[in-house]
C-alpha cells in the first residue's frame, strides 16, 4: 500500500465524532521488554516481550458547550474502560482502522495570545489489546438493512473475533439491533457472530470478543433492524478486527 496523506481521518470516542475538532492523532502501541538475561548469554542482554500497551495523544481546535469537544473530554478524564475507534478515511471496508477501551488521562487547552485555542488529550489503553481492523459501518440509518460484505478472513484458533459499536444519535423512539454476521462469498446462509444490546440511546458497546475457530466463513457484515417508533434514525459506526 503506498503511503497516505491523512485528510480525512475519523475518530470515535463513546458516543462522539470528535474527527471536526481534531488536527492531530498519533496511536503508540508496544510492549514491555523484559529482561531474561541468564549465564548462558555470554555477556549479552536477552529480552522477552512482556505487556502490551496502547496510548493516543490527540490534538485539536476547542469548542465549548453541550455535547462539545471541551464538555466530552473533561467528562471522560480518569474514566476508563471507553471505546475508542480511529479510521484513516472513514470509508467502510477500509484496513487502517483500530478499536480499543481506553482511559483519558490529561486533557489540556490552551492557546498564546493571538491563537486559536487548542486542546490536547491524552489517554491510554485500560483493558484488552489494541485491535485492528475495518469499519463496516459509518453511516445514518432509517430502516432495516444489512451492510456491505467484506472479505476479511477467518478466525483461527487461539484468535477471537472482536467488535465495537458507537451510537452517535437516535431519534424515532425505536429499539435497535445489531449484529455482526459471517458466510461464505454472497452471503446466502448468514449466521450472527455478536449480537449487540438493544439500542434505544446513544452510547458505545464494547463487544464480548467471539473465541475461534471459524474454519469456513471469511466474509463478514453488520446488519441491522429497528422495532417501534416513528421516524426512526441513527447514526452509528461500526468496527470488527480479528487476531
Amino acid at each position: 500500500m503506498p503511503p497516505k496523506v491523512l485528510t480525512n481521518a475519523r475518530l470515535w470516542l463513546d458516543a462522539f465524532d470528535l474527527s471536526g475538532d481534531l488536527n492531530k492523532i498519533a496511536l503508540q502501541y508496544g510492549a514491555e521488554l523484559q529482561d531474561a538475561t541468564t549465564f548462558a548469554n555470554q555477556g549479552g542482554k536477552a529480552r522477552k516481550g512482556g505487556l502490551k500497551s496502547t496510548s493516543l495523544a490527540l490534538e485539536g481546535l476547542w469548542s465549548g458547550g453541550v455535547d462539545q469537544v471541551d464538555e466530552v473530554l473533561f467528562g471522560k478524564i480518569g474514566v476508563v474502560g471507553v471505546p475508542i475507534t480511529v479510521s484513516d478515511t472513514g470509508i467502510a471496508g477500509d484496513p487502517g482502522s483500530f478499536s480499543f477501551l481506553a482511559g483519558a488521562a490529561q486533557y489540556t487547552p490552551g492557546a498564546s495570545v493571538g491563537e486559536l485555542l487548542k486542546f490536547s488529550l491524552d489517554a491510554e489503553s485500560s483493558d484488552d489489546a489494541l485491535i485492528r481492523g475495518i469499519l463496516l459501518r459509518n453511516a445514518i440509518e432509517t430502516a432495516n438493512g444489512n451492510g456491505a460484505a467484506f472479505a476479511h478472513g477467518l478466525v483461527g484458533s487461539g484468535q477471537k473475533l472482536w467488535a465495537t459499536l458507537h451510537v452517535l444519535s437516535v431519534s424515532g423512539g425505536g429499539t435497535w439491533t445489531w449484529k455482526i454476521q459471517s458466510d461464505t462469498s454472497g452471503f446466502p446462509s448468514p449466521i450472527d457472530r455478536i449480537t449487540f444490546n438493544a439500542v434505544t440511546v446513544k452510547g458505545s458497546q464494547w463487544a464480548v470478543p467471539v473465541a475461534g475457530p471459524i474454519a469456513t466463513d471469511d466474509n463478514w457484515r453488520v446488519t441491522w433492524s429497528v422495532a417501534g417508533g416513528s421516524g426512526n434514525s441513527i447514526t452509528v459506526a461500526v468496527f470488527m478486527g480479528i487476531q
